[in-house]
């Protein structure tokens, strides 16, 4: 009787640590877009980007490339001076508006193309 018992519970054991998992969700296969900008200090103070009219995040400052990383590494997050953007696979609409003390000194509109697996820039070019 104490052999069944042992048993019982050894099966109860085993059923709750292999049998009852919950199955893995299939995510759908994402590409990456960081978006930056060249706009100097003092030209803006916010930076709001929206991906199909949906805001994604807000830059605050310029990304400051150097000669061995002129651009941001695939795996930086999104911080003050980057965003980091992940979609599945297609085609999407960006717009950015740069403003200093609420007033636009800037605006952009593109569109990007996420492929599963790929890691692509952006840089909000500053012509003036």
């Amino acid at each position: 009787m104490k052999t069944m018992k042992k048993m019982a519970a050894l099966l109860l054991v085993l059923g709750a640590a292999f049998g009852c998992q919950d199955k893995a969700e299939v995510q759908p296969q994402q590409g990456t877009y960081l978006i930056y900008t060249n706009m100097p200090v003092g030209k803006f103070d916010n930076l709001t980007v929206r991906v199909n009219d949906k805001e994604v995040g807000r830059i605050g400052q310029p990304f400051v490339g150097t000669v061995a990383k002129p651009t941001p590494d695939c795996d930086t997050k999104t911080g003050v001076s980057v965003i980091r953007i992940q979609r599945p696979e297609g085609s999407y609409s960006l717009d950015a508006v740069a403003t200093l003390n609420g007033k636009q000194t800037g605006k952009w509109s593109s569109s990007l193309r996420f492929e599963t697996g790929d890691c692509k820039r952006t840089r909000l070019v500053y012509d003036n």
